[in-house]
């Protein structure tokens, strides 16, 4: 087993070992630098944070990015993981949307091949999205062509890639659509469809105050995986649950919603 190093006289070689390897392969894992480093995880995540203080990564669950790559994680590492399973949920979602209709979408990886989705269609479904998710618009913009694009307005986080606060509101506050989709980070049943993000979770109930009916895009990984997150719907508060498969029945047995387990 590795002998802890003397964290003070090995910092500055430590950290700009961990830069190195970010920057040969982003994202990198604690528990990983941690063996590589022959360091204890409390020490590598001290490493991380006085890194992100200094702007050379972005803390992320588990682990870091490279500044420059978050602004990406949504829609190239996040997708990287469940995508078989993000993508039939996605198609299942996409049945509950009629042509001719305008939809609200929120942020995410989920959420991202929902819309993907739902331009295959032919030009005539005649479909508009409206999101505050930055990816949508701008790849969309090149790809999506069969949709009708709006963007909600608010603060722009470059790290993140949504669009936030107070505008963006104010841009929904006199509309009802029909339907909005959002993703969720998490799942407890005693507490709720969770977030990462403070920010987030904030336009997430600005998107459910607007829609008749909320439905929830998420993969069976982030039911009670115990990581700590921002409520952003208690367990009622939403009416449909689209989710690869709901172990336990985690989900129906502890809200009202439908849930709709989509085979992979």
């Amino acid at each position: 087993m590795a002998q802890e190093r003397p964290a003070k006289m090995l910092a500055a070689e430590r950290r700009r070992r961990i830069v190195e390897m970010l920057q040969s392969s982003s994202p990198i894992l604690i528990s990983d630098m941690a063996r590589e480093l022959g360091v204890s995880t409390v020490t590598v995540r001290g490493d991380f944070d006085v890194l992100a203080a200094r702007g050379l990564l972005r803390r992320v669950h588990g682990g870091a990015v490279l500044v420059s790559d978050y602004a990406f994680i949504s829609t190239n590492e996040r997708s990287r993981g469940h995508v078989r399973e993000k993508r039939a949920i996605a198609s299942e979602a996409a049945g509950l949307v009629s042509d001719h209709e305008t939809i609200l979408v929120g942020s995410g990886s989920t959420t991202f091949e929902l819309v993907r989705a739902l331009a295959s269609r032919p030009e005539s479904s005649d479909i508009t999205v409206v999101t505050n998710d930055w990816a949508i618009l701008d790849r969309g913009s090149k790809e999506f062509g069969n949709l009708r694009l709006a963007g909600t307005g608010g603060t722009l986080s470059r790290e993140h890639g949504f669009f936030y606060g107070h505008l963006l509101a104010s841009s929904l506050s006199d509309i009802l659509f029909d339907k909005v989709f959002i993703g969720a980070d998490g799942y407890d049943p005693g507490f709720g469809f969770l977030t990462d993000l403070a920010a987030v979770s904030e336009a997430k109930k600005v998107f459910l105050a607007h829609a008749r009916t909320k439905v929830v895009l998420m993969d069976s990984s982030k039911i009670c995986d115990g990581r700590s997150y921002t409520r952003f719907a208690k367990p009622g508060d939403v009416d449909m649950v689209f989710i690869d498969r709901d172990p336990g029945g985690a989900i129906a047995e502890s809200t009202p919603a439908r849930v709709v387990e989509c085979c992979v």
